[in-house]
């Protein structure tokens, strides 16, 4: 960290200047990148798993009702919960393959 001198006034004071770290340092833009889609991902099957319970209930009141319209939608909505969840999840197992790739260089 180096100083500027400046004036104020009568009296002199220092201003501290901080540096900014080499580029080097820096994030690489591939990790960013892979961080930002994990954290989508994770609140996509987040969303998934509330989906799923949601509908189970819903299941579950219409078959106490004996409502069969309600049962099949709620078996509909069920069945796509769980493709989404398991897309999400390939979705993520694929992420962490390319950002291994990338920031390995395949090693």
């Amino acid at each position: 960290m180096t100083s500027i001198p400046a004036l104020h006034g009568a009296q002199q004071f220092v201003i501290p200047v901080a540096h900014a770290g080499r580029i080097a340092e820096a994030t690489p833009l591939s990790t960013v990148v892979v961080h930002a889609l994990e954290f989508l991902l994770t609140i996509s099957g987040t969303i998934g798993i509330i989906s799923l319970v949601i509908t189970g209930i819903m299941y579950l009141f219409a078959a106490q009702s004996g409502n069969g319209g309600l049962q099949s939608a709620a078996k509909k909505s069920f069945t796509f919960a769980i493709i989404g969840i398991a897309a999400i999840m390939s979705a993520m197992v694929l992420l962490r393959l390319v950002a291994r790739l990338l920031t390995t260089g395949g090693n």
